[in-house]
């Protein structure tokens, strides 16, 4: 790595136990779960699978990219108040779906809701905020979210099904 200038930073760099076997090597010497990692904006977790326990590496968006993100839309929200309900619900759309594409992979489910959930919530603020007199319900924003947001389900098959050749 230093033949191209590359440094390992010391405060972000350390060797992990993780792997089939980190969580019963872990408890046998009293030391809890095992470790997390977040590479490329996922955090990456040992998990076991539901059908027959056996080990297979967990992945989920990282929280730190989620708030980041939930941030970002938030503010843009505030400054395309004045946008008409369906233009905003078209953007938001957008923005959902090519955030689904990258962080849509199996296991996900609960935290693509949570996320999707959280931009319902900036979307109806952002809607009661642009009228003084006309209250914006949920059914409304339920419209729009049907209309013009997809789901949030998976998006990417497990690498077992995709690596199969």
């Amino acid at each position: 790595m230093p033949r191209f200038g590359l440094h390992l930073h010391p405060d972000k760099t350390k060797l992990i136990e993780f792997g089939r076997f980190a969580a019963i090597n872990r408890k046998n010497h009293g030391l809890g779960k095992p470790e997390t990692f977040d590479f490329l904006g996922m955090t990456h977790y040992c998990d076991k699978s539901w059908k027959r326990g056996r080990f297979r590496v967990g992945r989920r968006p990282a929280g730190k990219r989620v708030r980041q993100k939930l941030i970002e839309i938030r503010e843009e929200l505030f400054r395309r108040m004045h946008w008409d309900k369906e233009t905003l619900a078209k953007w938001l759309g957008k923005v959902i779906a090519g955030w689904l594409n990258y962080y849509a992979v199996p296991g996900t489910s609960k935290v693509l809701e949570a996320f999707c959930f959280a931009i319902k919530r900036y979307l109806l603020r952002t809607l009661r905020r642009q009228s003084q007199f006309e209250p914006t319900k949920w059914a409304l924003v339920d419209g729009l979210v049907k209309r013009f947001w997809p789901k949030p389900s998976t998006r990417h098959p497990w690498p077992g099904q995709r690596l199969v050749v």
